[in-house]
């Protein structure tokens, strides 16, 4: 049995890494969901500054490239404070989407983990060649890995992109 699982170990050690990594992604989730906040928030405001003039009053005087003046808005300037809600609120359908994508990187990370192991096993014992079943296990544990970090990339940004443009700034990972 050990000879048959030599050549798809490497699957199988991709997809244990899959899993730990899921784990301690969940984790960060709930125990870093005030930074998590607190990064979409600062990445907003990252994307708003080089379009917008700040005034010191807290709000933005909008201008255009050629310094014409446009209505003002009114944006909640960063403050030290010690709930993340008070940055942007899970109302904002940015955020809530920002969210779901983190979220969904930990689930496709723990299903594609278990996915790759249980095709590393199927293939430990199919009568392919032993260098096609090394290829097609590390091809799936790699894609395993990296899959699902676009969509954590995705996720963060989402607050600065937008939802199409943070879902098309990540096709070339995927």
């Amino acid at each position: 049995m050990q000879e048959n699982v030599r050549p798809v170990a490497i699957g199988f050690i991709l997809g244990v890494l899959c899993l730990i990594f899921g784990i301690f992604w969940a984790i960060y989730l709930v125990v870093g969901h005030e930074s998590i906040h607190k990064t979409l928030t600062e990445s907003a405001m990252a994307a708003l500054e080089p379009k917008f003039v700040v005034s010191p009053s807290g709000s933005k005087d909008m201008q255009d490239h050629s310094g014409h003046d446009m209505p003002k808005v009114i944006v909640k300037k960063e403050a030290k404070v010690e709930h993340s809600h008070e940055y942007m609120s899970h109302d904002d359908p940015l955020v809530e989407a920002a969210h779901e994508r983190l979220t969904r990187g930990h689930i496709h990370e723990m299903g594609l983990g278990v996915l790759t192991i249980a095709v590393s096993f199927v293939l430990a014992f199919l009568t392919a060649p032993d260098m096609v079943k090394t290829f097609a296990s590390a091809c799936i544990g790699i894609g395993s890995l990296v899959y699902p970090l676009a969509w954590i990339v995705m996720g963060y940004r989402t607050t600065a992109m937008g939802l199409d443009a943070s879902a098309e700034s990540v096709l070339p990972i995927v």
